[in-house]
This record gives structure tokens, sequence and C-alpha cells, in this order.
């Protein structure tokens, strides 16, 4: 699946139906938050739920290579979740590297709610 890019910080748009799913899943009350990770146990960073929208079954390394690309698969998974998106995955869904650091800072740095995170997603993304 190749989802549309986003070209700039300001009224970039992704996937319309992947957003969609990725900002009902951050206002639905569904994910526990955490910082510094995409997952541990059944706690997301923001992007920790992109990743799960994307492929709910997706946290076990043959899964992720499937969602990811296998070079990139080969570094996630459940116990090896890092704080960022693969590259490629990043790359395949059309965010940029700065859209990400935006995003994380809100989720880690500033401590924002997802409520407040999909907010920013609605408007700028």
């Amino acid at each position: 699946m190749r989802l549309l890019l986003w070209p700039d910080m300001e009224g970039a748009i992704v996937n319309a139906e992947l957003k969609a799913k990725w900002l009902e899943a951050l206002r639905s009350g569904k994910y526990d938050q955490i910082s510094g990770q995409l997952r541990a146990g059944n706690c997301f960073c923001c992007l920790g739920v992109l990743c799960d929208i994307a492929n709910p079954k997706g946290w076990d390394d043959e899964e992720w290579n499937d969602v990811v690309g296998e070079e990139d698969g080969e570094d996630y998974g459940v116990t090896r979740c890092v704080s960022q998106l693969p590259d490629r995955f990043r790359s395949r869904i059309g965010m940029t590297f700065e859209h990400q650091e935006r995003l994380v800072r809100m989720n880690d740095d500033e401590r924002k709610s997802f409520s407040q995170i999909a907010d920013y997603i609605e408007a700028k993304l």
C-alpha cells in the first residue's frame, strides 16, 4: 500500500483512511500512553499507536517485517521497540523526520495527551 506524502508541516495530508484511523485510535481511550519508546506491553507512544493501526499484529518480528520491510524489521519487534519509526516505514507512509520529531517532542518532552496530539495531527498534518 502506498500512502500520500506529507509535503510540508502545514496543511500536509497523509492517506485519509490511515489518518482517520490514527486520530480515532488516539482519541479512543483504548491506548495507554508511554514515552521513550513505541510500545511497552500494552502502553504506546503516539507513533506506536500509528504502528498498531498500520498492523495490529505487527509487533512480532515476522509481522513487523511485513509492515516496514525486511531490512528495518530485523531491528524492531516486541522486545526491541524504540522511540522512532523505522526509516523505511516512515518513508513509506510519507512522514518526514521533522514530522516524527515534532510528534516525539509532543509525546515525550511536552507530555501532551493523545487527544492533544490528535488535534495537532488533524490541524497540521
